[in-house]
């Protein structure tokens, strides 16, 4: 993958580009503004759903509060028509696992054998969305091992415990965390420091990293916040390929530096002295990803030589 190394020159060029020290307010706008305005055609697979009864004994505990990255949400959001129309293509797939059907239809207070509606459908959709991507669980010898995030008026939270087949739940850990949908770069991006380029997994808070300042100068800055943040299939990401070679994965949502997020870059305009060749979404293949935040009034930095803005604010 080819790096380009920012230089004072190029950070010039950005000058007509870069808003002034309320550019994150606004591109913030711009970003939810396009997400809102993106439909993502593709249905997320349904898959059988090992231990639905035991997946509702852990919801019935820290449900309320449980917090998952919905796949109709992102990496790109859906209209409302488009899930309710995955709702509707789920559901024979749904009936076919009959031991998660009978358990959400449960939950659900809805009659064995009766006609389902439509809104019956969308609701059974929706429990399994929680049930498949809110609690991830695995056989742990006799117990099995969970894993939920939570959101609560204390902060953010990844729980950790076991529950046994009859229900009994143990929390082994509970860790404080900063919970995030994706809207990172890809594992292995290449973030430009003063000691050359480093990969983006390692970067930790208080390494100097290459940023702009609010009259567009270079500077180095260290890192004041990073973030890892836990994908599951399926996940997509933008390719973004410049026409002098650089390139970059980057959620579909991540912010550019013209106020814009990645996925609205548009083919043969221009980017950072160049133009684009191609904007392409992709399946993305790895658990993670990642961002960091820069010292500084922009909050931009260089990614595998591609100047981007940090999802990332220290509120």
């Amino acid at each position: 993958m080819a790096v380009h190394q920012p230089s004072h020159t190029s950070s010039e060029a950005l000058h007509s580009k870069v808003m002034s020290l309320s550019f994150r307010t606004s591109a913030l706008g711009l970003l939810l503004a396009g997400l809102g305005a993106v439909s993502f055609a593709v249905t997320p697979p349904v898959e059988k759903i090992d231990h639905p009864e035991l997946r509702y004994r852990i919801l019935s505990q820290f449900g309320r509060r449980l917090f998952f990255c919905d796949p109709d949400l992102f990496p790109l959001g859906r209209s409302p028509q488009l899930v309710r129309e995955s709702s509707l293509q789920a559901y024979p797939e749904i009936l076919q696992d009959r031991d998660t059907f009978d358990a959400i239809a449960k939950h659900l207070g809805l009659k064995e054998g009766s006609e389902f509606s439509e809104d019956n459908k969308q609701a059974l959709y929706q429990e399994y969305k929680k049930l498949r991507w809110g609690v991830q669980i695995e056989s742990l010898d006799e117990k099995y091992k969970f894993t939920v995030s939570v959101k609560s008026k204390d902060g953010d939270f990844r729980i950790e415990g076991t529950i046994d087949r009859q229900g009994k739940i143990e929390v082994l850990n509970k860790e404080a965390t900063h919970l995030v949908c994706p809207m990172c770069l890809a594992r292995d991006t290449r973030i430009d420091t003063p000691a050359g380029p480093v990969a983006v997994q390692d970067i930790r808070e208080g390494v100097l990293v290459w940023t702009l300042d609010a009259k567009n100068n270079r500077i180095a800055m260290p890192v004041l916040k990073t973030a890892a943040v836990t994908v599951s299939a399926p996940h997509w990401m933008i390719h973004l390929v410049l026409h002098d070679g650089r390139e970059l994965w980057a959620s579909p949502a991540h912010p550019a530096v013209n106020g814009k997020a990645i996925d609205q870059l548009t083919k043969s305009t221009s980017y950072d002295g160049t133009t684009i060749d191609s904007v392409e979404i992709k399946p993305y293949t790895d658990t993670q990803t990642y961002d960091l935040l820069p010292a500084g009034p922009t909050g931009f930095y260089w990614a595998n030589g591609i100047p981007v803005a940090s999802t990332l604010s220290l509120q």
